[in-house]
This record gives C-alpha cells, structure tokens and sequence, in this order.
C-alpha cells in the first residue's frame, strides 16, 4: 500500500514535469529560433528531477534524524527541577521501518545520546497491526531514562485501519498494549504519574484517544479535573488539535506534547500543506503560559518519503524564568 502509494506520487510528478517541459519546448519554438523537437531534446534531463527527487527523499530523507531542542520557561517550576529534560518522540510506523532496522537503532543511539531524564513517546507505534512490532522489540526495548519511558496510544495504534469486525481490532489493541509494556514503556491512558523532588513535584498525564472529538475530550476532562495540582505539568495526547478547545486556557497543564500531523512529511522554508489542515502543525505554540509541541514524527505513512519535514527527536529542557 505504501509503495503503491510511493510509486503513483513519484509518476503523478514524473507526468507534472513532462507536461511543463512539453509546453516550455512548445512556447520556446513558437518564439522562434529553434524546433519544437531540438527544444524538447535540449530539456529531457529536467524529467530526472521527480525520480531522483523522490529516491533522495525516500532514502535519505527519511533517515535524516535531527535532534530539535527546546526551552521551556515555567515561573512555578520548583528549582530541583531546573534543566530537567524530556525527549520526545511519535509516529514511529514500524511499517514504514520494514527493511531498515539499522536506521531506528541509530535513532535510538541518537535519543539516548541527548542522555534525558524522561522520554515520552506521543502515538502511533504501528501503521496496522500490532504484527510490525515483531521485528523492533529488541530495538526499542533499548531506550532507557532516569525517570522511565512513558507512551500514550494513536490513532493508528487502535488498529482501525487493517480489522475488519470489532473484535479482531480489540484483540490485536490488546496485543500491541501487552508489547508495549515489555518493552519497558508505561502507558498511560487517562492516568497520570508524578515525579516528585524534595521541593516539588512534576506530573506527566496521558490522554487516550485516536483523533480529538468532543466525546473523547469529556474522558480526558474528567482525567484533568481529578489530577492533582502540581507545580508543573506535562499533557502527552497524540493529535494536537485538542489543545485549543481542551487545554489553552482551561486547564493547569503547563506542556503539551503532540504528533499525528507528521508536518505532511513536507516542510520548506518553514511552510507546511499541514497547515491548512492542523492550527497547531508543527514545531512550538505558546499562548498565555501555556506550551504546545507538535513532534514531525519519526516514521512515514502514505508516501514513504520525507522532504524538509526530517525525522524528529524533540528534547525539551525545563527553566524557571
């Protein structure tokens, strides 16, 4: 599905740049000075750009891991927690991994490297089945932190898109559950945990959910308003777009951190297609004290390319202002 998907991108551009070199040529010869057929021979290496553009994004711009690191400032951060740092990571889609084992072990390497007190993983550990966890347990099984590695569930991760009945997708949920907590990862679903210091505490919420609805967020409502008050808190839900209508304003959370968006697995200079489909996109959000991270993901769906939109490691260093 996914080199379906690749190769019918690759011949759309492959058509797009036939089409305008045809009319270039044809334009070029009306104009006088040269045939239509010499102006068309001249320009045939322009037909490489969509096939060579799209092997370059395939394998290397879907192995281009870039370590993004952000501050974030909090005037009630207790001072123990001054520099603690989260890494974040989503949209791994072990599907998309298939024949690239070494490239996630060195995307390990690199997340261990930034040496966090926390690593959370913000959804979407599988494109369809828990079966693509098979070959990357031992993998993944790898990542470690002073403070553990906490994960939420995404969209995909509920297994609606490969099931047929109810009961073949609750099953392999189940499954993916189960592998996901002998990797040494602590789901949270509607649940928090607290990290406590001598002078303060930090809290760490899971939403559950696929994609926001109103209908999930009375859950998640219900979770925020039997939390605890803490000096800082951090909101780990999948797909960003609860944040305006759930969290900005309404809530103690301090952080949010996010994926699904992938930024399109398209960004350049700074401009995304998912922007017109996310208000939150990508990269860091802020309104009235309150944070949001949209995380690119690591893994691909669809198109197995990426292009400007790189494989994302998100670390985030906490300060007192």
């Amino acid at each position: 599905m996914q080199l379906t998907a690749t190769l019918t991108v690759t011949l759309i551009g492959f058509l797009a740049t036939l089409i305008l070199l045809l009319a270039c040529s044809l334009i070029r010869s009306l104009a006088g000075g040269t045939t239509f057929p010499e102006c068309f021979r001249r320009g045939a290496w322009f037909l490489l750009t969509a096939p060579v553009g799209m092997l370059i994004a395939c394998f290397i711009g879907c192995n281009i891991y870039v370590v993004r690191d952000r501050d974030i400032v909090s005037d009630t951060l207790p001072e123990s927690f001054e520099g603690y740092t989260v890494a974040q990571i989503s949209d791994i889609h072990l599907l998309s991994y298939k024949g690239r084992k070494a490239s996630l072990r060195r995307a390990v390497r690199k997340i261990l490297r930034q040496d966090p007190d926390m690593i959370v993983f913000t959804g979407d550990l599988v494109t369809l089945s828990s079966e693509e966890t098979d070959a990357f347990v031992d993998i993944l099984s790898g990542l470690r932190a002073r403070d553990g590695v906490y994960a939420v569930m995404g969209n995909h991760d509920y297994c609606t898109y490969a099931f047929t009945t109810e009961e073949e997708k609750k099953e392999d949920e189940a499954r993916l559950r189960r592998i996901i907590g002998e990797m040494g990862w602590k789901l949270l679903e509607n649940e928090w945990i607290d990290i406590e210091r001598e002078d303060g505490r930090l809290t760490l919420i899971g939403g559950e959910g696929t994609t926001w609805t109103p209908e999930i967020s009375d859950a998640l409502d219900s979770t925020l308003k039997a939390c605890p008050p803490a000096d800082f808190k951090i909101l780990l839900y999948h797909d960003p777009s609860v944040w305006r209508p759930c969290i900005s304003g309404k809530t103690d959370v301090d952080l949010t951190l996010s994926g699904h968006t992938h930024a399109m697995q398209l960004q350049i200079f700074g401009w995304t297609p998912s922007r017109y489909m996310f208000e939150e996109c990508h990269g860091l959000y802020r309104k009235e004290g309150q944070w949001l991270y949209v995380n690119s993901g690591l893994g691909e769906t669809g198109v197995l390319a990426r292009v400007g939109a790189w494989p994302e490691i998100s670390v985030f260093r906490l300060k007192r202002r």
